[in-house]
């Protein structure tokens, strides 16, 4: 795709349910995503839906499945806090889609899930010079 032909940029933090036509708003990952609106309103960290929702949510492409899942960028310039982190997660597992989260530092990106039950000093991240395994994804 050329960039003249991209009409509007959207981040995933603007996405949200809300951009669903309401035939779509029952579908499981949707309604995980309206629970998990609600569920993080009080989180002061930049968040929202990528993948197949986030597409759907900025296209309104109808790609979303019954078995499609939630996948969820969340922004964290600063370290979050361990017991944080098990909280979010105990949070969003227990939701009727499957969520996951890829947390984004300014180096790196790594799964909430694999910080959260942490049961290694190393966690794996994703950088773009690619994987490597570290104890602190903030202190690259």
């Amino acid at each position: 795709m050329d960039m003249a032909d991209v009409a509007l940029i959207k981040r995933p933090a603007q996405l949200r349910v809300s951009l669903a036509h309401d035939s779509r708003k029952s579908v499981p990952a949707l309604k995980t995503l309206a629970l998990v609106e609600r569920e993080l309103t009080d989180l002061d960290l930049s968040w929202g839906p990528v993948g197949s929702v986030g597409f759907e949510l900025a296209t309104g492409d109808r790609v979303i499945s019954e078995a499609s899942d939630l996948d969820l960028a969340l922004f964290a310039p600063q370290r979050i806090d361990h017991a944080i982190a098990r909280d979010l997660w105990g949070t969003l597992s227990s939701l009727p889609a499957k969520v996951d989260v890829r947390i984004e530092t300014p180096y790196c990106g790594f799964s909430l899930e694999e910080y959260a039950l942490r049961r290694s000093a190393k966690i794996l991240i994703r950088t773009p010079d690619g994987q490597q395994l570290v104890e602190d994804p903030w202190d690259i």
